[in-house]
This record gives C-alpha cells, sequence and structure tokens, in this order.
C-alpha cells in the first residue's frame, strides 16, 4: 500500500476520536452525515472524480455498518472495534484492486503548498509534511482511540475497573474512568515518540514516577489489578505501535 492510503485511514479515523470520545452511539442520520462531511473535507488532497467515485461507497458501507451495529449501546466498545476491522478490511481490498496507483492531486497539493510558503506565520509548515509525518499522524490517532477502545474492552471483559462504595453498594467510579482515560491517552503518546526517537529510558522513567504517585492508591486489590493491567497494555501497544511504524517508515524518502 503507498502513502496515500495511509493518510485515507488518518482522515476517517480523526472524526471517531472526537463521535467515540463519550461513550454514545453513533445513531442518527444528521451525526452520521456530519461525520461523512468531515471525512470527505480532510481528503480533499485525494480529490479527484475517479478516487471520489471509489473512495464514496467505500465511506457509505463503512457508516451503514457502523448505524446497524450501534442501534443500541450495548457492547459499545467491541462494536467499535468490529467496525474498525471492517473499515480496514474493506478500504484495504477495494484499495488494492481498484486505487492501486492512487495519488495526491497535484492541483490541490500545489495550492496548499503557495498557501503555506506565503503566509507569514507558517512559512516552514509544508516542508515539514513529508510521508513521515503522514505514519506519525497515524500511530497518534491509533493510540489516542482505537487502542483505548481495545484496552477499554479488555478491562471491562477481565471485570477489572475502579468501583466506589455508595449505599454500602459498589459501582464503577466514572470520575476514576474518565481520568485514567485522559492520562492513558498521553502516557500512550508519550511512549510513542520515545519509541519511534529511540528513547527508551524515559519510558522506564515514566512508569517508576506513575508507581510513585499511585503508591497509596495500590492498597485497594481492585484498583491495583485496574492500574497494573491497564498499565502494561497501555505501554504494551503504545510500543508495539512505535516499532510498527518504524518499520512502516524505513522504506519512505522522508
Amino acid at each position: 500500500m503507498n502513502i496515500e492510503y495511509y493518510y485515507f485511514i488518518v482522515a476517517v479515523l480523526i472524526p471517531r476520536i472526537f463521535s467515540q470520545w463519550k461513550d454514545e452511539s453513533v445513531s442518527s442520520i444528521p451525526e452520521l452525515l456530519g461525520i461523512l462531511m468531515t471525512e470527505l473535507l480532510l481528503l480533499t488532497p485525494l480529490f479527484t472524480i475517479r478516487n471520489y467515485l471509489i473512495i464514496l461507497p467505500i465511506l457509505l458501507i463503512y457508516h451503514v455498518f457502523q448505524f446497524i451495529v450501534q442501534r443500541n449501546k450495548k457492547n459499545l466498545l467491541s462494536k467499535r472495534i468490529i467496525e474498525l476491522l471492517f473499515f480496514l478490511t474493506l478500504s484495504s481490498f477495494v484499495f488494492g484492486i481498484f486505487l492501486p496507483d492512487i495519488t495526491f492531486n497535484s492541483f490541490i497539493a500545489g495550492g496548499i503548498k503557495i498557501v503555506f510558503e506565503h503566509n507569514a506565520l507558517f512559512p516552514r509548515v509544508f516542508n515539514l509534511i513529508s510521508q513521515k509525518t503522514i505514519f506519525y499522524l497515524l500511530g497518534v490517532v491509533l493510540l489516542t482511540n482505537e487502542i483505548n477502545n481495545i484496552i477499554r474492552y479488555i478491562l471491562n471483559l477481565l471485570k477489572t475497573v475502579p468501583l466506589h462504595r455508595d449505599d454500602q453498594q459498589f459501582f464503577p467510579d466514572d470520575q476514576e474512568l474518565n481520568r485514567g482515560k485522559i492520562i492513558g491517552v498521553i502516557e500512550r503518546i508519550l511512549f510513542f515518540f520515545f519509541v519511534i526517537t529511540d528513547n527508551y529510558a524515559s519510558i522506564a522513567f515514566i512508569l517508576t514516577a506513575k508507581g510513585f504517585t499511585r503508591f497509596k492508591e495500590l492498597d485497594d486489590k481492585n484498583f491495583a489489578e485496574y492500574v497494573l493491567i491497564g498499565t502494561l497494555l497501555s505501554s504494551g501497544l503504545a510500543i508495539f505501535c512505535g516499532v510498527l511504524i518504524l518499520e512502516l517508515t524505513k522504506n519512505t524518502a522522508n
């Protein structure tokens, strides 16, 4: 697959971050249309009539599938993972068969270059955009949302979530879950950049610092399991993603 396909993946996954950040299903037509328009806007650098005649059906099939599986909120995390696998499988085959030689629209790319080169605020931004940048952005997008869905699904499967007591009953601690989600995203992105910059010592430093800050709370067995399993999954998947992106960038020109 060429770099244009990976850009296509990034353009589709970015709106998923905003639509999936809250634990709500995407079940309304206006919401799906808004997501579709955002995707098409992000895909403007790939615009040609032929490209869009193939790309648009991919997006429509994907969103129809998404609308069907998210009719209710039950098992939402597993549905999001299935959606991702469906999208990647569908798009990879369609691009491989119908768009093996897809390229960025040279006219649009040239227009973007002119805008940046004649902008006093961003004179060098265009020169910083490269094939590697797209791969790095792909890694960040995956770690922000898709890996988060996988980790939360596994934690729920293992019934390892932080609890709080209310009237002699235990309930999931939503505040701790939301805090852990944000910390996890920041942690994974940091680990990812440490891997691609070959700075593994910093990963050990952050894990040690995290252990110290959470030390007193680890007396709670349930919370300790949540932190330990969540940290292992988060750091392991972030390192794996970093290594994978490094492999993808080995054959890039810049």
